[in-house]
């Protein structure tokens, strides 16, 4: 091993971080550990193999429990972790500390953009897929609706659009929530430009159930039972 290999060796950049949890007290945020069973059972590291993601010290089952954790932990964006102890939410995840901002909003982007955006959002339909194979009797009726999430940032090309809460038109994205009649999310669509929540529904929703919605009726079923259908969608009407 020449003197750089050992260099690398001991910044620990020739392999992945070793998960290992020690006793301690008084660990900050440490009760979201108590969901990591329920986020474990509802996939959050099934099938992660097939992103494209080279593991450097923080492997990608790390960068999913980070985010997963500041969801629990109501951290809502990345820049806010800057608020947070990095070593103490380590030991949530059995290492010395969590990613920087930098290093996470870089992985973040990685695993969000190109050929991994396709990835991400296949992954995320066989996940809620998953859970609605089980879920039989319930599957049938989703509701639908859409919320303006306010941008306040340097993108200038983002629409204006009415804010309900706010009462002015803001500049901002939509989010298009599916959810089934229980509240379990299915899918959430984001998008900065819509022509409403109708063209929504045409476009993007409808054929996105149509594909991933299990316990469907055939097409010889629909046509022997005229009184069939493969779901039902509940949404109000827009503003």
């Amino acid at each position: 091993m020449n003197s750089t290999e050992r260099v690398t060796a001991a910044l620990g950049l020739s392999s992945s971080a070793t998960t290992k949890f020690d006793k301690a007290l008084d660990v900050d945020n440490g009760g979201v550990l108590l969901a990591l069973p329920a986020l474990l059972a509802n996939g959050l590291l099934d099938s992660l193999n097939v992103f494209d993601f080279k593991s450097g010290y923080y492997r990608i089952e790390d960068i999913f429990l980070v985010i997963a954790f500041m969801a629990l932990a109501r951290v809502k964006n990345i820049n806010r972790l800057s608020k947070v102890s990095p070593g103490e939410w380590g030991r949530l995840l059995g290492l010395d500390r969590i990613p920087e901002m930098k290093t996470l909003r870089d992985k973040v982007d990685l695993l969000s953009h190109d050929s991994n955006e396709r990835i991400l959002d296949e992954w995320k339909a066989g996940r809620s897929k998953d859970w609605m194979i089980t879920a039989e009797g319930v599957i049938g009726h989703f509701f639908v609706d859409g919320h303006v999430r306010t941008y306040f940032g340097d993108i200038a090309n983002l629409p204006y659009r009415y804010v309900p809460r706010q009462k002015l038109c803001l500049r901002g994205m939509t989010d298009y929530w599916v959810n089934d009649q229980t509240g379990k999310p299915f899918l959430c669509i984001t998008t900065p430009f819509s022509k409403g929540l109708i063209s929504m529904l045409k476009e993007k929703i409808i054929p996105e159930l149509l594909k991933t919605v299990p316990h469907q009726p055939s097409e010889e079923e629909l046509e022997k039972d005229k009184r069939l259908c493969r779901f039902t969608v509940i949404f109000d009407r827009e503003p």
